[in-house]
């Protein structure tokens, strides 16, 4: 007494209480409860008791035990038709307690649950019995103390019971490739049967010609191939492969023929990257790598040239070569390296050569003639010109830039333009801005070029409100309204007109369309049939809207259908002896319904009578037949709507019926159907009418599409097709063809697109049929069939080559004279 305070330590560590850690002291005892415990808990702890009388100290050596970590090395070392013997080592950690023994089991692989085989194994191996033929097995292995049983080790792979493990059968399928003095490459197919056990390498013997001796070639390989190497030149060997697994080695492959040691002669052949065929584009600055598969046999002597000099390994440039791969590597590049890189290689069985286009490129420098016009209180016109430097690429697009004058922070307005102009909006009025524009090809953005400052304000205000603004024509889902222009137009002429209606719903106008309207008219549609609205009308000019109009009183909508208005007055075309050719225009008003059909009627001098003579027609314009010779006529026309007929025409002038002849209507149908760099093949119709005297010739003119005036190709055209000559390659041209008669000349035809005089024909297609007809020492005669396709033009002549049967290179060996 009094009560002692208790201090807990462990080794230097002196003991707070926290979650793990509970202390409780009283006058009886002093308690530390460690919970949950770990293996690093264990320990000898000291009690250190004080008060103010004295104070004792004592010590406890805590063990902390936990279940052991798995076996080590788990592995199936033998095995017979119903046993299987497994082998480990100790766990690497036994839980701070002496191992009791080694818990076994077992798991069939199409089930999922384990059993037991054996527990309280001492040794480290354990045969297992009773298995079944046929079934596959896994396996595992847990060490156990005083805690219970820890973590399992598991076999590698499962266990076949299907049969005793045997030697494999032999590899299959042995092929060489590759052969050189020194040494040759073989590879071969894994046996059918691995004898029930897992293959752990191939053997590769070989046997030297004139001796019986087998011998190896190396160590164990694990996969199917090999190089085989330290070959004696000239000497002949044949080859064949064991293969092992646990029971042994199997017998070998059935041997390769004798194969001498010898290097092959073969010429130099350069494999490009599919990638550098075409050329390459990069950006300055980048790395450059060009790299070509080089093949030949001995191996070839590899060169680089550019601009027929050599290159040399420089601070910037090395050339890295490999076997059978020669790269040239630029670093840093600049458009100095541009041009053609030629790689030659050259051994002495040929020679060979590739080449490479390279273009190096950077970004686009500043626009050119920057200038701000157009000046609103909101927005502004930006103009420029290209970059007089596009870099070598071409500019696809420009970006924008605004800033406050007052301000240091760009804000971007679009980096998507194509043109060299743009129209600054959303400006907030009276403050300053400056502009930036800069180029950008495909390698960047270049650098901006600066507007001067301006001040977005207007010099003029908005307009007044419009007057009279009234409704002129109703339908079932439209009104159509007008107004007249206001008084005042602020100062600036005005641009267009904004139509509003009132929505009741929202207590809003609303406008009728989104874009300004320029007349003093406009049509409101997708109205709501028997509803009631209002509309007013806004004046705009380039400072914006002005105040609204009066508002109209409410318009109720509805549908007004009504025969259509007459057609304009017919006129009379093409009078003939039984016929002639009618004309008329639309109505003014459709009557508020699509105008289906017209109806044609007749009157005949000297009578009262109008005779209907053809109804139904869908256009404004038909070809009467069936009249009186010698007879006078007058025509008038009717329009009809789905309500009906509108009150006719006014007549047309009165015309007689007589023979009459007149030049014909144009040519029809004027078409290309081929064109080369100097000719163009031109092909037409008849004219539909001949004006009653035959066709006696056709007139063909041409144009070059950069000038004005046409000329004359020829005047005496019999036929309906003509080929015009001479043409200028690469030239635009149109042409156009008249047709003329006793009476004169027609109209012209004209094509509706130019044309580019060039060439239209490509090479021709492969010679078929090929057959030797007399083969002598010295000379084979030949034949074969032409083509199927001469590309488009006549066969000049034919190339003949050859090769060598074991050869594949091909060698020109004649031409003919002609086709």
């Amino acid at each position: 007494y009094p009560k002692p305070t208790a201090t807990w330590s462990v080794g230097d560590k002196v003991l707070e209480p926290g979650d793990r850690v509970k202390i409780e002291t009283t006058l009886a005892f002093a308690e530390l409860v460690i919970t949950p415990s770990e293996r690093p808990d264990k320990g000898i702890y000291t009690l250190k008791l004080e008060n103010p009388v004295s104070s004792v100290s004592g010590e406890i050596n805590v063990n902390v035990i936990a279940r052991p970590s798995a076996p080590r090395e788990l592995k199936v070392p033998e095995m017979s038709r119903n046993t299987v013997q497994l082998t480990w080592e100790p766990p690497e950690n036994d839980g701070g307690s002496p191992l009791t023994g080694y818990l076994i089991e077992k798991r069939e692989v199409s089930r999922k649950t384990w059993t037991k085989v054996a527990e309280n194994v001492l040794d480290q191996e354990y045969t297992i019995p009773d298995l079944t033929q046929g079934k596959e097995y896994l396996f595992r292995v847990l060490a156990c103390n005083k805690c219970g049983p820890g973590e399992p080790a598991y076999i590698d792979e499962p266990v076949n019971m299907s049969a005793p493990a045997t030697v494999p059968d032999p590899p299959e399928n042995v092929k060489w490739r590759d052969p050189s003095s020194k040494s040759i490459f073989l590879t071969w197919e894994p046996p059918k049967y691995d004898g029930g056990s897992r293959i752990k390498g191939y053997l590769v013997e070989k046997c030297q010609r004139g001796t019986d001796k087998w011998e190896p070639c190396g160590d164990l390989v694990a996969e199917t191939k090999m190089e085989v190497t330290k070959l004696l030149e000239g000497e002949w060997y044949s080859y064949r492969v064991k293969a092992l697994n646990r029971q042994g080695a199997s017998k070998p492959s059935k041997p390769t023929d004798d194969i001498q040691a010898v290097d092959a002669m073969e010429a130099p052949e350069i494999f490009l990257d599919v990638k550098l065929l075409a050329g390459i584009t990069v950006k300055a600055g980048t790395k450059i790598e060009l790299p070509a598969t080089v093949k030949g046999k001995p191996e070839p002597r590899v060169t680089w040239t550019k601009a027929e000099t050599m290159l040399r390994p420089s601070k910037r440039i090395a050339i890295e070569s490999k076997p059978n791969l020669s790269t040239v590597v630029i670093t840093d590049s600049t458009r100095s390296d541009s041009g053609t890189y030629i790689i030659e290689a050259v051994n002495t069985s040929g020679r060979a050569t590739a080449v490479v286009d390279v273009n190096v490129l950077d970004k686009p420098g500043p626009p050119a003639a920057f200038d701000v016009s157009e000046i609103t209180n909101v927005s502004c016109f930006l103009t420029w010109n290209p970059p007089r430097d596009d870099g070598g690429s071409k500019i696809t697009n420009y970006v924008l830039e605004k800033k406050e004058a007052d301000s240091e922070i760009w804000h971007k307005l679009s980096s998507t333009i194509k043109e060299t102009n743009f129209r600054a909006t959303n400006l907030t009025p009276l403050k300053e801005y400056v502009f930036r524009v800069s180029a950008e090809n495909m390698y960047g953005v270049g650098e901006p070029a600066l507007s001067e400052p301006i001040i977005a304000k207007y010099s003029f205000d908005p307009p007044g409100p419009p007057t009279r603004v009234q409704p002129v024509e109703v339908t079932k889902d439209s009104v159509t309204l007008t107004w007249t222009e206001p008084d005042e137009d602020g100062g600036s002429p005005i641009t267009g007109y904004w139509v509003e209606r009132f929505d009741p719903e929202s207590g809003k106008w609303v406008r009728c369309h989104k874009i300004p309207v320029k007349d003093t008219t406009f049509k409101v549609k997708g109205l709501t049939n028997k509803k009631k609205y209002k509309f007013r009308v806004l004046a705009e000019n380039l400072a914006g809207p002005g105040k609204p109009s009066k508002e109209t009183e409410p318009i109720l909508v509805k549908d007004p259908i009504d025969p259509p208005w007459p057609p304009g007055k017919p006129t009379v075309k093409d009078v003939g002896k039984t016929s002639c050719f009618l004309q008329w225009t639309k109505p003014e008003h459709d009557g508020g319904a699509k105008i289906e059909s017209y109806v044609i009627e007749l009157l005949k001098s000297g009578t009262e009578e109008w005779v209907r003579v053809a109804e139904g027609i869908p256009t404004t314009e038909y070809f009467l037949k069936g009249l009186m010779e010698k007879q006078e006529y007058s025509f008038r026309v009717r329009a009809v709507n789905k309500v009906g007929e509108s009150d006719p025409s006014d007549p047309s002038d009165p015309v007689l019926c007589k023979e009459r002849l007149n030049p014909p209507s144009p040519p029809r149908w004027l078409e290309v159907i081929n064109i080369t760099k100097n000719t163009a093949d031109l092909k037409w119709t008849v004219p539909e009418r001949d004006g009653g005297s035959p066709i006696t010739n056709y007139i063909v003119e041409k144009r070059d599409v950069r000038r004005k005036g046409w000329q004359t190709v020829d005047t005496t055209v019999k036929d309906t097709k003509y080929t015009v000559t001479p043409l200028t390659e690469g030239s635009l041209y149109v042409f156009r063809v008249a047709a003329e008669n006793a009476v004169g000349q027609s109209d012209y035809c004209e094509i509706e697109d130019s044309v580019l005089a060039k060439d239209t024909f490509t090479t021709p297609g492969a010679p078929y049929a090929l057959t030797p007809v007399e083969v002598t020492k010295r000379h084979v005669d030949l034949k074969w069939e032409p083509p199927k396709n001469d590309g488009g033009r006549p066969i000049r002549r034919y190339v003949i080559e050859k090769k060598e049967k074991l050869g594949t290179r091909w060698v020109k060996a004649g031409k003919t004279a002609g086709p």
